[in-house]
């Protein structure tokens, strides 16, 4: 009997992925070739099954032995259609002349000398090839908030590759999410506020916690009070984030269990 099945289900789709970064689309074949393996085992083995709760445990632990492949190709088609989608983005290139685009904002950051603007693009005088996201790297000044709907105009330009290995490499941190463009935008405008009223109530609550921890303690360990509690590590300097990452401890500020057990206990 295989026990955890959707253990096994996850196993197998990140065995997929692996496979299919390894070889690329040779790996669909071995995993049909795979599925028929299974199927043929799985029909053969039903001769020595028993009656009774043991049979429908057999019967299960073929179920599940004949899934497994299926769900390796699904973890390597999906792996290496969003490698194409983003070698197809790279070779459309970056935009010459200025677009205007409307676009719904789904999160900002607030970063040391600049407002980070996530957005999903619903118009535009053109189409972003083969996506629909768009980061906005905006003053400090303006107000565009979740949920906002808004104007902006501006050269959509893809992330930089690394220049040298080692260095830091924005396409391939960003193009995994499906976000291949970047833009600093000449003109953005806000035209309506939306977005869900509850997500509105915890972000009021996220930054109503950090203006406390901030008020009540030095800014080295506020920030990393809020990088803790809050997943914000906007508050941390490079030489810290540095100084965690060094120790094996940076998955402290990532949003987790432990933010869950700090608000409960």
């Amino acid at each position: 009997m295989i026990k955890r099945p959707i253990v096994w289900f996850g196993l197998a789709y990140v065995f997929g992925e692996i496979l299919g970064n390894i070889i690329g689309w040779a790996a669909l074949p071995v995993f049909a070739v795979l599925f028929a393996a299974c199927i043929w085992i799985c029909v053969h083995s039903g001769r020595i099954q028993k009656k009774g709760a043991r049979r429908r445990w057999a019967l299960r632990t073929r179920l599940v032995f004949c899934v497994l492949p299926v769900f390796m190709s699904a973890g390597s088609i999906r792996l290496l259609e969003d490698r194409q989608t983003a070698e197809t983005v790279w070779a459309a290139g970056d935009f010459e002349t200025p677009v205007t685009l409307k676009c719904i904002v789904e999160k900002t950051e607030v970063k040391a000398k600049s407002k980070s603007v996530y957005v999903k693009v619903i118009k535009g005088d053109v189409n972003l090839p083969l996506t629909d996201k768009l980061l906005i790297v905006a003053d400090l000044s303006e107000t565009a908030a979740y949920g906002d709907t808004i104007v902006v105009s501006g050269c959509p330009k893809r992330f930089e590759k690394a220049s040298n290995p080692g260095t830091y490499d924005a396409w391939a941190a960003n193009s995994v999410s499906g976000l291949y463009y970047q833009m600093f935008p000449e003109h953005m405008d806000v035209i309506s506020h939306g977005g869900l009223p509850a997500a509105k109530a915890l972000l009021r609550l996220k930054a109503r916690l950090t203006a406390v921890y901030h008020s009540v303690l030095d800014e080295e360990t506020a920030g990393v009070l809020c990088g803790i509690m809050l997943g914000d590590k906007q508050g941390l300097s490079k030489e810290l984030k540095t100084l965690y990452q060094s120790q094996g401890i940076g998955h402290l500020f990532a949003v987790s269990g432990v933010c869950f057990l700090c608000w409960v206990f």
